[in-house]
Order: structure tokens, then sequence, then C-alpha cells
């Protein structure tokens, strides 16, 4: 049976979309989502369709604001990654650092959620005074479940798996290899889900070769003349450098210490296919982050 609600708003005291804000505390400059960060998103979300997040966090100015600043960059990208999890596009979060002067403390992130309304409504006419929004409920008896006939099951032989994304032989002094398979989000330094593999097969060649260091160069796409990218989380044409920076944040967060690490961009101005516009295949071979090797020894 089809009820219909009708619910009448007045303009001058709701809006026309539900605005929150869920605040995360982080300790000191500790970047991991723990059970507590988990069951709090899951709780503000519960049963409410997410039209958009904008994820805000805080540095201090005063010490070091660039570790500071890469501490908060950290608390923002692994709650994002949580958004990505709770299956919220990619598209719907955004991302934005600022100074702690403006009087929220460091080590917080503030998640600015505006929602549709309660999942499972279907809405059916919506202005700024009236929303009707129609219901299902199911009075009717259910039906007997069914029975399904078990089926034999046959053992599928394992799969081989390839752990040759990276081998560590290839890291010889002053070679540059290429990080395959690393993906990223468009115009972004995210990491798409599937790079973990290799990202995780590169901090094993370093854990397992304490000696080799290396530098991180990031490369992009679809510019020319050498020009590097927008970066929309720090507001500066660095993309190629915040890319190269997410592969050197990853290896010092897993213990890679940082002075066997540096990174730096180089835009455009690298490109190993130049028609790279229209061309999907040439933009995602130009879309890279190489490993320099500056020593082994």
């Amino acid at each position: 049976m089809r009820i219909l609600f009708f619910l009448v708003f007045f303009v001058l005291s709701f809006c026309a979309n539900a605005q929150d804000t869920c605040t995360f505390s982080f300790t000191t400059s500790n970047a991991t989502v723990g059970k507590v960060h988990q069951d709090k998103m899951l709780q503000f979300i519960a049963n409410r369709s997410v039209e958009s997040a904008m994820v805000v966090g805080y540095f201090s100015s005063v010490g070091d604001a660039s570790r500071n600043r890469i501490a908060a960059d950290n608390q923002i990208r692994t709650l994002r990654e949580t958004l990505l999890n709770n299956n919220i596009p990619f598209n719907q979060i955004q991302t934005k650092i600022v100074s702690s002067d403006s009087g929220v403390s460091e080590n917080v992130v503030e998640v600015v959620f505006k929602f549709l309304g309660v999942k499972g409504n279907k809405v059916l006419k919506k202005t700024s005074v009236v929303q009707i929004s129609e219901v299902n409920l199911n009075l009717e008896r259910p039906p007997m479940p069914v029975v399904k006939k078990r089926e034999k099951v046959t053992e599928k032989p394992a799969e081989k798996v390839d752990n040759d994304l990276l081998a560590a032989e290839s890291f010889k002094k002053n070679e540059t290899i290429t990080i395959p398979n690393l993906l990223f989000e468009g115009g972004t330094h995210y990491f798409l889900a599937g790079s973990e593999r290799v990202l995780n097969q590169l901090l094993n060649v370093m854990q397992k070769n304490p000696k080799l260091r290396i530098e991180l160069q990031g490369h992009i796409c679809c510019r020319f003349g050498g020009m590097d990218g927008y970066d929309p989380a720090t507001g500066q044409e660095n993309l190629s450098e915040m890319r190269a920076r997410s592969v050197y944040l990853f290896l010092k967060d897993g213990g890679i210490a940082e002075n066997r690490m540096t990174y730096r961009g180089f835009g455009s101005s690298r490109k190993l296919y130049e028609a790279d516009f229209g061309n999907a295949m040439a933009a995602q071979q130009n879309r890279r982050v190489e490993v320099l090797v500056v020593d082994t020894e």
C-alpha cells in the first residue's frame, strides 16, 4: 500500500536541503581513522542521502607550519577515503585546508554534509515551500521463503598472482622506474582504489633495501609548454608535485625515513606521448609518478 505524506516547510524556517557538520578529533598529528571515527561517521549519515560533503582540516601556523600542514592533509585524506568507503561518490566530496588561526584547533577535521533527505523516500514534488514524499509501507504478509536446492560446489584452482609489478632488481643507481598501475582521480592527487597493491610493493622494496635512496617524480598530462595542473586541495598549480608527495607520504607512513626520499613535480615537461589530448591511453601513460634511484649504498 502506498501512503502519501505531505510535508509543508515554511521558507523562513527551513532550507530546501539540510546541512550538518560532523567534527572529528585526532591525537597530535596522527591520521589514523579508528573505529570511533568510523562509528561516528556511520551514525551521522545513517538513513540520510548525502548530496555533498566538504572535508575541512585545520593546521597551526605556529612552529613548523609545513609539517603541520602535511599532518592536516593526511587527516583530510584518510577521512575522505572513509567517505568513499561508505559509498559517497568522489565527485560529491570536496576538501579544504585552513589555518587554525581561524579559531578551530589543529588536529580537528570538520565534515560539512549537505543531505537530500531520508534514504528510501521517493520525492514526488519539491519546491521552496512544499515537499511531497512517497513512502512505501509493506502491510501485506511477507511471502514464504523459497528453499533453494543446494548446489554442488566445485573448487576452482587458485589463480596465479602476479607479484612482479615492481621488481627489486630494477632499482639500480641512476635508473628511473615508472610505478605501474598507480592511478589518481582526475585533477587530484588522491589515489584511486587498486593503487594500494603497487604502493605496498614499493614500500616492501624500500624496507628490504635500507640503503636505497630515491627521488619521487610527478608528471601530468594534457597541458602545453611544461605547465603544471591545478590542484583544488592546495589552490595552486602544483598537481604533479602533490602526486609525487602523496607517494612520499604513503612511504613515510609505512616507516620509511624522510632522509631516504625526496619528491618534485615536472608538470607536463616530460611527456611520454605528446598527443595526449583526446587520447585516453596516452593521457594515462603521461599521468604518472616515477622513481629515480639516487643511491643504493
